[in-house]
């Protein structure tokens, strides 16, 4: 949001877009995540969908590179609109894959004994760490400007790759229950 704000849209425009429609395209990428979890199973799913859920931070990396910022409620350019709806219905819609993906993950590492308190805990450690990070994003955006952190986020996500092999063996263990 602050972004956007920092770009001059107003908070109407704000959640018209990022907020309704964002909600739509999140629903339809968990959706479309689900079918191919569902075909390719859940370790292809995560790489491939985090994969695009990564390529996401580089539509909002491109448009922080060309909209400038402005204050709150100035006119803006449509091809700058469209730049920065454009990168948010490619975060929304990819981050609807990456969560599709990693909830199906989080459900089969769970032992059905403790499944609820297990997936409770799972998912609050996941919201706890995107409050963090959002956090980090606001220090990060500020001392390097937007379209230079969005270019960071991009390849912030790959760390993550390297927990691919004990993701696999997770995987393996709950398919020999």
């Amino acid at each position: 949001k602050p972004f956007w704000v920092d770009s001059g849209f107003t908070n109407q425009r704000i959640g018209l877009v990022s907020v309704n429609l964002g909600l739509g395209l999140s629903i339809a990428g968990g959706l479309l995540g689900g079918w191919y979890v569902d075909k390719a199973g859940i370790f292809r799913g995560l790489w491939v969908l985090g994969l695009w859920q990564a390529l996401s931070n580089l539509g909002y990396a491109a448009a922080a590179h060309v909209v400038p910022l402005a204050p709150q409620g100035n006119e803006i350019a449509l091809a700058h609109q469209l730049a920065v709806y454009g990168a948010s219905a490619l975060e929304s819609f990819t981050g609807g894959l990456g969560t599709g993906a990693f909830l199906a993950f989080l459900m089969a590492i769970t032992s059905r004994e403790r499944a609820t308190t297990e997936y409770a805990i799972l998912s609050s450690i996941f919201a706890f760490s995107r409050a963090v990070a959002g956090w980090a994003g606001g220090i990060g955006a500020q001392e390097m400007g937007y379209a230079a952190y969005f270019f960071l986020t991009f390849w912030l996500s790959f760390p993550a790759y390297l927990l691919l092999p004990q993701v696999r063996r997770m995987l393996a263990a709950s398919d020999s229950r």
